[in-house]
Order: structure tokens, then sequence, then C-alpha cells
């Protein structure tokens, strides 16, 4: 501050030295004019008058120029050129090393951009998402490695060249707007490809672009695909045993009874009445176990048709139906309908809702699931002390709303989170496991999803999210 302050006075001094002498000299002149035989004072006098305009215009235009060389300079982004400071001009020599600061802060900051772009396009090089940046224009400004590998070609200027690799590809790339998530099928080298495609848009210098990103999910889908259907086919083959396996066990059983009362009716042909009354009596104990049997094969063969029915209910789900819905009168439709009932078996039901968010969902379906999961923790509590259920409308991470089902039950094991949401897994004596399944199909159909968080002995709370 010192140094400007000190660099401002020197300027100003110079500048009121050469003023008073323009005015020293005026006056001169004009004494020399007035006063008669002083013609060669005269001549001096006004030549020095002259000089000394000549210099101050001199040395005021030297400093404009030297700030216009200096602008047109970083104009054009010549900063290794700068001003002399010259020592032998008062006031010159702090406006040159002015001039030369801000160039050199510019030059700094010019690097520090420069920097900058290297570090993102080393960043975008070596990202593993496909990339791809769009104009108004439809012209690819931004095609990174992984982009070309995934597309298997080396350069793309415009979405038409997308439509030429896959035609539904390039339809998404070109109707996605910013924010957006979208599942994407394609087909790329004859290969079939999945892709969760998202954009953003953006606006740069008067023109707005757009940034998709294209992640290939095909490989992780195929696997969890595999382990889905492993996870499947080990609780449909467990449920399937428990059924066949009694009913081929009674089956032998009732061919060994029907076999020995054969043979012994071929062994003792009765003599008369009475012997074929006594032998009836001898057979009835077979008659009690073959009733007794087929009871057991017709409650194994309803419980098998039973299972065939839950399977056909998750696999058809219906598509849901999506509506403006306010998420309180959805709560206060819960209680009043499953609040008599809880009251019944001493369960306090809950509620918190602040507010009135409205979100997009199919009404029906999210008082199915909100049902489901009021039963299930009802179910959890059971022998419970002071068992407590509460129904809550809360934001989510995102800020969008969604419904929290908590009880104070024992919580899920451990070794149970991850199947829980598995159709047909259940923990339940009685269950039969599509409960849950089916609420979380019902959920994802109206892209929002169903999760849950436990602790053995502290409860589970299930949160329904929406659609953002």
């Amino acid at each position: 501050m010192f140094d400007r302050l000190r660099a401002a006075v020197s300027f100003r001094c110079t500048v009121i030295s050469r003023v008073l002498l323009l005015l020293a000299l005026s006056a001169g002149t004009a004494w020399a004019l007035l006063t008669p035989d002083l013609l060669f004072a005269r001549l001096v006098l006004a030549g020095l008058l002259a000089l000394a305009t000549i210099e101050l215009i001199h040395f005021l235009e030297r400093s404009y120029r030297a700030i216009t060389d200096n602008l047109n300079y970083i104009r054009h982004h010549d900063f290794g050129t700068t001003l002399p400071v010259s020592a032998q001009a008062p006031g010159y020599a702090e406006l040159a090393l002015a001039m030369r600061n801000i160039t050199d802060e510019f030059r700094r900051l010019n690097a520090a951009k420069a920097a900058s772009l290297q570090y993102l396009e080393v960043v975008i090089e070596h990202a593993g998402v496909a990339l791809l940046c769009v104009d108004d224009r439809e012209r690819i400004r931004l095609f990174n490695p992984r982009a070309r590998t995934l597309l298997c070609t080396p350069l793309l200027h415009t979405l038409a060249g997308v439509d030429q690799i896959d035609v539904t590809l390039g339809q998404t790339v070109r109707t996605i707007h910013g924010g957006e998530r979208q599942l994407v099928r394609s087909t790329i080298a004859g290969m079939p490809r999945q892709f969760v495609c998202q954009a953003t848009a953006f606006e740069l210098l008067g023109e707005r672009y757009k940034l998709v990103s294209l992640q290939d999910i095909h490989d992780e889908l195929e696997r969890l695909e595999v382990e889905s259907w492993q996870r499947l086919l080990q609780v449909m083959t467990h449920e399937i045993m428990n059924s066949l396996t009694p009913i081929v066990s009674l089956t032998a059983v009732l061919r060994d009874e029907i076999g020995s009362t054969a043979d012994d009716n071929a062994q003792r042909e009765p003599a008369d009445y009475r012997t074929a009354l006594r032998m009836a009596a001898d057979r009835q104990p077979s008659r009690d176990i073959i009733e007794r049997s087929l009871a057991a094969l017709e409650t194994r063969s309803r419980r098998l048709i039973e299972f065939v029915h839950a399977y056909a209910s998750v696999a058809q789900v219906p598509a849901p139906i999506l509506t403006g819905v306010d998420l309180r009168e959805v709560v206060e439709h819960i209680t009043s309908t499953v609040a008599p009932d809880l009251a019944r078996h001493g369960i306090v039901l809950t509620t918190a809702c602040d507010d009135s968010p409205t979100v997009r969902c199919d009404r029906a379906q999210i008082e199915q699931v909100l049902l489901n999961l009021v039963r299930n923790a009802s179910e959890a509590l059971h022998g419970r002390d002071d068992p407590r259920i509460e129904l809550r409308v809360v934001p989510d991470a995102a800020g969008t709303a969604m419904i929290e089902v908590a009880d104070n039950g024992p919580g899920i094991a451990p070794e149970h989170m991850e199947k829980i949401f598995v159709p047909f897994f259940t923990t339940k004596p009685k269950g039969t496991g599509i409960g849950l399944s089916v609420s979380r199909q019902i959920m994802l159909l109206q892209k929002g999803g169903l999760s849950v968080t436990s602790r053995p002995g502290a409860g589970a709370t299930f949160s329904v999210s929406f659609d953002r």
C-alpha cells in the first residue's frame, strides 16, 4: 500500500511540476510580449513554452500508450511482452511496474486455467464411464476413450453417427432431458447391450450443451440375474420338495396298504357271512390309514396349488396408473383401516406427517404395499412388550418425500437381510414369502423403491420411496 501511495504521489508531483512550468513560461511570455524591446526574450520564452507543452503531451500520451499496449497484449494472450521500467521517467516506472504485475497475474491465471483443463482432460480420458457432449446442432463436442470402446468406433462427429451404430441409442441421446435417467437396450456390433443413460444440461458462453453418460450394465445385470434365479430356484426347490416329499411317502403307504389288503383277500377267502364280517373288521385299521393318507395328500396338494397361484401373483403385477397423490391422505386412510385391528392386539399405531407432499404414484398399489408392511410389522410384534408401529412421512436424501413403517419388534437377522425380498422366502411358519417381493416389484414399476434397515432387537424400518 505504501508503494502504491508513493507511486501516486510521484506521478502527481511530476504532472504538477510540468503544469507549474507551463504557467511560469506562459506568464513570462505574456510579460515579454507586453514589454517593448524584448524581441529575443519573447522568442526564447515562446520556444520554451512550446517545448514544455509538447513534453507534457508526450508524457501523458506515453502513459496512455503504455496502458493501451499492455491491454492489447493481454487481449491477444501475449503475456511474454511487458513494458520496460524506466527509472528516468518519474511516475512512469511505477505505471510500468503495475502493468507488469497485472500481466504476471494474468499469466498465472492462464497457467492455472491450462492446468485445470489438462487435469479435466486426464480425468475424462481415464473415466470408466462413456461420456458424450452434444450441442444444440447435434454436434458431438466430447467423445472420451471409454465411449469409443463401448460404441466400437474411433470417432463420432454428430448424432447421425450414433444412429448408424444403433437407432435406439441415438434416439435416446437425442431426446433425454437434463436430470433424466433411462435404461437403454441396444445392439452394438451384433452384441446385445444394456446401458444406464443419464444426462446433464448446461449453458456455456451462450451455447447450450448436453452431457450424456453411458454406463454398461449388461454384464452386471447378467450376473445379478443368475444370482436371482439361483436364489429363486433354491426357495422354489425347498417349497416344492416340502410338498412332493410327503406326497411320495403317502403314496407309498397307500400302495402298501392296498397291496397288503389285496393279498389278505386272496389268501383268506370268506367261507360264510360271519367270516366276511370278521375280515372286514380286521381291515378297518387299514381304512383309517388310507383316509388319513388321502387327507394329507389333499392338504399338500392344496399347498402346492397355493404356491403356484402365489408364483402367478409375483409374475403378473399390473402396470401402475400414475396420478398426483397426497401422502397425508394415504397415511390417514391406512391408519383408519388398520388401527381398530391393531388396537385389539394391543399395538399402538402412531403417525407423523408435518407436511402434505404430493407425489406421482398409483394410490391403490401404494396402499396395498403399506398395508402389507403394517401387517408384517404387527406379526413381528407378537408377544412383545409395549408393541408400537409408527407410520411417518419424511424427506429422503434428495428432498423427495418417502413413507417409513417402523416397529419396535425383534428386528431382522443379518443373514436374512439379503433374502427377505426374494420371492417365496419367509421366516413365518405359515407365510407365503411373496408379500415383500410383490411390494418391491410394485415400487420398481413406479420408478420408486422399497428398502429396509434393521438391527437385531431394535426393530425394523421399511422405507417406501417415490420417483424423483
